[in-house]
């Protein structure tokens, strides 16, 4: 069972506006007798106070969304191929002469980078923006530890994004 977070704020004269990660609710009336309007539409309940005994029951059906046809996730190889058609001839063949020039990226150059000083690891990687943001945190153990698995993260990414690219440009 998963965990639920409720939080019920009283208005005053019998009404109380409840929020929850369904949404925005709003009830009224009294110890034992209840009609609430919410994201799951609206309802009354009646019970005995102070025993947990309750009923409840549901006013008219809440119009559910259709759900829409899946979506086809596109392959980074799709991506790619949509994205080279948009570019012109030479812009095409500098991208292939830069593709073949460029070289992974150890993950593990990066995490060890980042271990000794938090951001180093990103400017491994070229990100000089985070590696500015991650050596500012440094002195949270939180802010080091985000380093590292962004450092990660970014090389594994990097070297994904890298294979495909210079598969293209090997054809």
């Amino acid at each position: 069972m998963g965990w639920r977070i409720r939080r019920s704020i009283n208005l005053g004269g019998g009404l109380r506006l409840n929020l929850s990660r369904s949404g925005l609710g709003l009830s009224a009336g009294v110890r034992g007798a209840r009609i609430s309007i919410g994201p799951r539409g609206a309802r009354y309940s009646l019970g005995i106070p102070g025993t947990g005994i309750y009923w409840t029951q549901s006013l008219g059906q809440r119009k559910r969304r259709r759900r829409s046809r899946p979506v086809e996730i596109e392959t980074p190889r799709q991506r790619l191929d949509r994205y080279l058609a948009q570019l012109l001839p030479a812009e095409r063949e500098q991208l292939r002469t830069e593709a073949l020039r460029t070289r992974p990226k150890s993950p593990l150059l990066a995490v060890l980078l980042s271990l000794v000083l938090p951001g180093a690891g990103q400017a491994y990687l070229g990100m000089w923006g985070k590696a500015i943001l991650y050596l500012l945190t440094f002195w949270t153990i939180i802010g080091w530890a985000l380093a590292v698995v962004n450092a990660y993260r970014a090389a594994r990414d990097h070297n994904a994004g890298l294979s495909v690219v210079q598969e293209w440009a090997r054809e």
